[in-house]
């Protein structure tokens, strides 16, 4: 199970993956807080990850309604 926390604001995503646990490692990307923006994180975070929307846990920091267009198309794509 892939995780990836994004700090939500009103022009961008930073998201960060956690990619080994133990280590520490990371992998960073920003995207745009607009509809291409969603589809290119999640083109990126299976990817990364090598794992279907389904099996990765997205844990969002919400802004006020900044994170409610991402929370609607993460769930559309099955996340």
């Amino acid at each position: 199970m892939a995780m990836i926390g994004i700090d939500v604001s009103k022009k961008k995503l930073d998201c960060l993956w956690l990619k080994d646990l133990v280590s520490g490692k990371v992998k960073t990307r920003v995207f745009s807080n607009k509809p291409e923006g969603h589809l290119a994180l999640l083109e990126w975070a299976q990817k990364q990850t090598n794992e279907a929307l389904e099996a990765i846990h997205f844990v969002m920091e919400a802004t006020g309604i900044y994170h409610e267009a991402l929370a609607y198309q993460l769930y559309q794509a099955g996340a």
